[in-house]
Protein backbone atom coordinates (compact mmCIF):
# COMPACT_ATOMS: atom_id res chain seq x y z
CA UNK A 1 0.00 0.00 0.00
CA UNK A 2 1.30 3.43 -0.91
CA UNK A 3 2.42 5.92 1.69
CA UNK A 4 0.74 9.29 1.11
CA UNK A 5 4.14 10.96 1.42
CA UNK A 6 5.36 8.97 -1.60
CA UNK A 7 2.50 9.96 -3.87
CA UNK A 8 3.22 12.46 -6.61
CA UNK A 9 0.53 15.09 -7.14
CA UNK A 10 -1.33 15.10 -10.46
CA UNK A 11 -0.70 18.32 -12.32
CA UNK A 12 -3.02 18.05 -15.33
CA UNK A 13 -6.16 16.24 -16.41
CA UNK A 14 -4.18 14.45 -19.10
CA UNK A 15 -1.70 13.18 -16.52
CA UNK A 16 -4.54 11.97 -14.30
CA UNK A 17 -6.14 10.23 -17.27
CA UNK A 18 -2.87 8.53 -18.23
CA UNK A 19 -2.21 7.38 -14.65
CA UNK A 20 -5.74 6.03 -14.38
CA UNK A 21 -5.32 4.17 -17.66
CA UNK A 22 -1.99 2.69 -16.54
CA UNK A 23 -3.53 1.61 -13.23
CA UNK A 24 -6.45 -0.02 -15.03
CA UNK A 25 -4.13 -1.94 -17.35
CA UNK A 26 -2.04 -3.12 -14.39
CA UNK A 27 -5.22 -4.24 -12.62
CA UNK A 28 -6.33 -6.26 -15.64
CA UNK A 29 -2.90 -7.90 -15.87
CA UNK A 30 -2.97 -8.84 -12.17
CA UNK A 31 -6.51 -10.27 -12.42
CA UNK A 32 -5.55 -12.37 -15.45
CA UNK A 33 -2.51 -13.69 -13.62
CA UNK A 34 -4.63 -14.70 -10.62
CA UNK A 35 -7.23 -16.31 -12.91
CA UNK A 36 -4.57 -18.31 -14.73
CA UNK A 37 -2.99 -19.44 -11.46
CA UNK A 38 -6.42 -20.53 -10.17
CA UNK A 39 -7.00 -22.57 -13.36
CA UNK A 40 -3.56 -24.18 -13.08
CA UNK A 41 -4.18 -25.11 -9.45
CA UNK A 42 -7.58 -26.58 -10.34
CA UNK A 43 -5.86 -28.72 -12.97
CA UNK A 44 -3.19 -29.89 -10.51
CA UNK A 45 -5.80 -30.69 -7.86
CA UNK A 46 -7.80 -32.79 -10.32
CA UNK A 47 -4.84 -34.98 -11.33
CA UNK A 48 -5.03 -38.59 -10.19
CA UNK A 49 -2.91 -39.84 -7.30
CA UNK A 50 -1.47 -43.20 -8.22
CA UNK A 51 1.08 -45.45 -6.54
CA UNK A 52 1.89 -43.16 -3.66
CA UNK A 53 1.69 -43.63 0.08
CA UNK A 54 -1.24 -41.20 0.15
CA UNK A 55 -3.09 -43.25 -2.45
CA UNK A 56 -2.66 -46.42 -0.40
CA UNK A 57 -3.81 -44.64 2.76
CA UNK A 58 -6.96 -43.38 1.04
CA UNK A 59 -7.78 -46.86 -0.26
CA UNK A 60 -7.42 -48.16 3.32
CA UNK A 61 -9.93 -45.49 4.43
CA UNK A 62 -12.43 -46.91 1.95
CA UNK A 63 -12.33 -44.10 -0.60
CA UNK A 64 -13.10 -45.42 -4.10
CA UNK A 65 -10.13 -45.48 -6.48
CA UNK A 66 -12.03 -43.29 -8.94
CA UNK A 67 -12.32 -40.51 -6.34
CA UNK A 68 -8.65 -40.39 -5.39
CA UNK A 69 -6.94 -37.28 -6.75
CA UNK A 70 -4.72 -34.53 -5.33
CA UNK A 71 -7.75 -32.68 -4.00
CA UNK A 72 -8.85 -35.72 -2.00
CA UNK A 73 -5.31 -36.13 -0.63
CA UNK A 74 -5.28 -32.51 0.57
CA UNK A 75 -8.75 -32.81 2.14
CA UNK A 76 -7.87 -36.02 4.00
CA UNK A 77 -4.61 -34.44 5.22
CA UNK A 78 -6.54 -31.43 6.54
CA UNK A 79 -9.06 -33.73 8.23
CA UNK A 80 -6.24 -35.64 9.94
CA UNK A 81 -4.66 -32.38 11.15
CA UNK A 82 -8.03 -31.11 12.42
CA UNK A 83 -8.65 -34.36 14.31
CA UNK A 84 -5.29 -33.86 16.06
CA UNK A 85 -6.36 -30.41 17.26
CA UNK A 86 -5.08 -28.09 14.52
CA UNK A 87 -7.52 -25.17 14.72
CA UNK A 88 -6.58 -23.72 11.33
CA UNK A 89 -7.27 -27.08 9.68
CA UNK A 90 -10.63 -27.28 11.45
CA UNK A 91 -11.50 -23.75 10.27
CA UNK A 92 -10.50 -24.71 6.71
CA UNK A 93 -12.86 -27.70 6.83
CA UNK A 94 -15.68 -25.64 8.34
CA UNK A 95 -15.26 -22.89 5.75
CA UNK A 96 -15.00 -25.36 2.86
CA UNK A 97 -18.27 -26.93 3.97
CA UNK A 98 -19.87 -23.48 4.03
CA UNK A 99 -20.41 -23.20 7.79
CA UNK A 100 -18.35 -20.06 8.36
CA UNK A 101 -20.34 -17.96 10.84
CA UNK A 102 -18.66 -14.79 9.53
CA UNK A 103 -20.28 -15.36 6.14
CA UNK A 104 -23.72 -16.31 7.46
CA UNK A 105 -26.34 -13.62 8.04
CA UNK A 106 -27.27 -13.39 11.71
CA UNK A 107 -30.63 -12.77 13.33
CA UNK A 108 -29.36 -9.58 14.92
CA UNK A 109 -28.12 -8.17 11.59
CA UNK A 110 -28.97 -4.54 11.05
CA UNK A 111 -31.98 -4.10 8.81
CA UNK A 112 -32.63 -0.79 7.09
CA UNK A 113 -36.31 -0.06 7.50
CA UNK A 114 -38.20 1.88 4.88
CA UNK A 115 -40.54 4.57 6.14
CA UNK A 116 -43.52 5.32 3.90
CA UNK A 117 -44.41 8.98 3.81
CA UNK A 118 -47.81 9.94 2.52
CA UNK A 119 -47.06 13.40 1.19
CA UNK A 120 -49.21 13.29 -1.92
CA UNK A 121 -52.21 15.61 -1.93
CA UNK A 122 -55.63 13.98 -1.83
CA UNK A 123 -57.49 14.48 -5.11
CA UNK A 124 -61.04 15.01 -3.90
CA UNK A 125 -62.48 17.00 -6.78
Amino acid sequence: MANNGNLKPVLTKEEAKERGRAGGLASVKARRKKRDMRKQLELLMSLDQESSKSHKDLVKLGIPESSINNQMVVLVAMLKKASKGNVKAAEFIRDTLGYNPKQQPTADATVNKVEIIDDLPDNED
